[in-house]
């Protein structure tokens, strides 16, 4: 008996609910919160501690491969990291009326750097033109979210 079910796809938008949780305005709150409260500057885990492993996970692939060169990117990793990269454009750009500055300001920061990141990745040599497009794409997507204006909400 056939069936639609994709196993793909149902990983991806597990992922995709993770990676919403993990960089939620609610969760930001509270790490933020629960940093003030560590008693020692080593105990606290940080919002910063929290974006750099969801990025350094996501984005393993920007790393230079054997001999310098650019390293593929399978389809299932591009939609996660364009889910990535379309939450810190939001984040950039529209941060919600809730949303600590804390947590607007090192998303900003976090979208700089992978824009950095993905420029140097860009002038290495090797991969596929699908990956070549997707760090294109991202690329430009960051650039678009950073240059344009700020829209605050209102509670």
């Amino acid at each position: 008996m056939p069936t639609d079910f994709s196993l793909p796809e149902a990983v991806l938008e597990l992922q995709r609910t993770v990676l919403g949780q993990l960089m939620s305005d609610g969760l930001a709150r509270r790490v933020i919160d629960n940093a003030g409260r560590a008693t020692g500057a080593d105990e606290a885990f940080t919002l910063d501690e929290l974006y750099r492993r969801v990025h350094q996970t996501l984005w393993a692939e920007l790393t230079p491969g054997p001999g310098g060169t650019l390293r593929p990117i399978d389809t299932a990793r591009r939609e996660l990291q364009r889910d990535h990269v379309n939450r810190l454009a939001a984040l950039t750009m529209v941060p919600m009326a809730q949303s600590r500055a804390d947590a607007r300001a090192l998303a900003r920061e976090q979208a700089r750097s992978l824009l950095a990141e993905l420029q140097q990745a860009l002038r290495r040599p090797g991969a596929t033109a699908d990956t070549r497009r997707h760090l294109q794409d991202s690329a430009e997507s960051l650039r678009l979210a950073l240059g344009a204006r700020l829209q605050r909400m209102t509670p």
